[in-house]
């Protein structure tokens, strides 16, 4: 499993072994502007997608290359996030 610090910079994740999904997740999770879409749980230990349709829509092209809520989904189980 995959434990990272609320603190940890981006700089940190990219000089470490984290995986490059990782990485983008993250980036997602600090961008106020996706906070209405996706967001980190009140205890900082999980995230939520709230809003499907943009996240699919608005978020996830800016990241990945595709927008595929599925794929996406099957990503984070295998990087063991549950």
């Amino acid at each position: 499993m995959i434990f990272l610090p609320y603190n940890i910079s981006i700089e940190e994740m990219r000089k470490s072994a984290v995986p490059l999904f990782i990485i983008k997740t993250w980036e997602m999770l600090q961008v106020p502007t996706h906070f209405p879409t996706l967001r980190w749980s009140l205890q900082g230990d999980s995230f939520q997608i709230t809003d499907e349709t943009r996240f699919v829509e608005e978020v996830l092209p800016l990241y990945f290359q595709h927008a595929n809520l599925s794929s996406f989904i099957r990503q984070v189980a295998s990087q063991s996030f549950s």
